[in-house]
């Protein structure tokens, strides 16, 4: 059973990764790319299988390995880098980053 401390934790870190989604889904938006975004932020969860992507793709036209890509390296990476962002904005010192990210991955039982 979480306490009440526990699940107000547990749900700021989703608010966290939901706005962290937002900026992400604004970004490629604003690249002219939301389908793209639409077709793979599944993957952002785990969610997605590899016929996911051959459909993914055919929905974009393009490759199953340019979908891969786009999928599996950029978003994933920019996602990565927009969350490392918000948190590095709650902590005093750079170096205090990487542990609470480990926190926020703890709270999200991850």
């Amino acid at each position: 059973m979480l306490t009440a401390e526990r699940l107000f934790e547990r749900q700021s870190a989703i608010a966290l990764l939901d706005h962290v989604l937002a900026r992400l889904r604004d970004e490629f938006s604003q690249a002219g790319e939301l389908l793209a975004f639409d077709q793979f932020k599944s993957i952002l969860a785990g969610r997605t299988a590899e016929a996911s992507y051959a459909q993914s793709a055919a929905v974009l036209g393009i490759s199953d390995t340019a979908a891969a890509m786009t999928a599996g390296s950029r978003l994933r990476k920019r996602y990565r880098g927009l969350l490392r962002e918000e948190v590095a904005q709650t902590c005093a010192a750079h170096r205090e980053t990487d542990a609470e990210l480990r926190e926020l991955f703890v709270i999200l039982g991850c």
